[in-house]
């Protein structure tokens, strides 16, 4: 089956944001990584856009976005089982981002959310028939768990936000570091600083596979059998990136001027 053009090699996957604030945080910080070419396009979807009373199937609106000419984001509305029915896609991910943080309530909204969508994924994912399964799936469907939290902060719900429907469980370590040798400045969350939220999108976008140049997810790399949604995982991410075309440009001025001088050698 072709690849879509679209999501390519790394598949689709679709990002469940938390309810209110905290969803609108994590999509701020996505967008804003778009548009820095630093992750690819993406499908994000939450409870304030799932109309109850629409009755079912249900119609789910997604926020896609994509890259575009410098620094544009391209941003389209789009109903989630529609676009779906629209793609050849080898891999499909339910990826629910679950973020526990001081003096908020366990999230119902999103939790009846992740239900329904875990439902009718399952019906909307194409099979096939063969000779020897007559269900043999084409098309590669994960439910992935994800867990992100302040340092130290233990959820009093922590119970509720683990389910047998997901494939595995991950929980972020509560650790900030540019690499696995450099100190530990704490994960620590403020309502009014976006830091938080880049910490959880780090771990989003490892699983979902959104990095460009990584077409595979945490979960892929990390699986070795079919798992039943009995197992947690811990999620370490160490990332290093330059943010800006200002500090991009700085930098191979540097590599630049170095290679022009004979007498000063490239690091290696």
């Amino acid at each position: 089956m072709a690849r879509d053009p679209l999501w390519g090699e790394s598949g689709l996957s679709i990002f469940v944001l938390p309810s209110g604030q905290q969803g609108q945080s994590l999509l701020a910080v996505a967008k804003a990584w778009t548009r820095l070419k630093l992750i690819g396009p993406s499908i994000w979807v939450n409870a304030e856009r799932f109309d109850k009373d629409a009755g079912m199937p249900p119609r789910i609106e997604a926020l896609v976005l994509g890259g575009g000419q410098a620094d544009d984001i391209h941003e389209i509305d789009v109903d989630l089982f529609e676009q779906l029915a629209r793609q050849n896609l080898t891999q499909v991910r339910l990826l629910v981002i679950r973020t526990a943080v001081p003096d908020a309530a366990f999230d119902e909204q999103q939790d009846d959310l992740v239900d329904i969508l875990a439902k009718y994924l399952e019906q909307a994912v194409p099979r096939t028939s063969g000779q020897s399964d007559q269900d043999a799936p084409v098309t590669t469907l994960s439910k992935i768990n994800l867990l992100t939290g302040p340092t130290e902060f233990i959820p009093e719900n922590q119970d509720r936000m683990v389910n047998p429907i997901f494939n595995a469980h991950f929980v972020a370590s509560t650790e900030d570091r540019s690499n696995p040798l450099a100190g530990d400045a704490f994960v620590r969350y403020e309502p009014d600083n976006p830091r938080f939220a880049g910490f959880t999108l780090l771990h989003a976008a490892t699983l979902g596979a959104l990095w460009l140049g990584l077409p595979r997810g945490g979960y892929e790399l990390a699986k070795k059998a079919n798992w039943s949604g009995d197992k947690v995982f811990v999620s370490r991410v160490f990332v290093n990136a330059i943010l800006t075309d200002g500090l991009i440009q700085r930098a191979c001025a540097r590599v630049l001027k170095r290679a022009a001088n004979a007498k000063e050698a490239l690091p290696t």
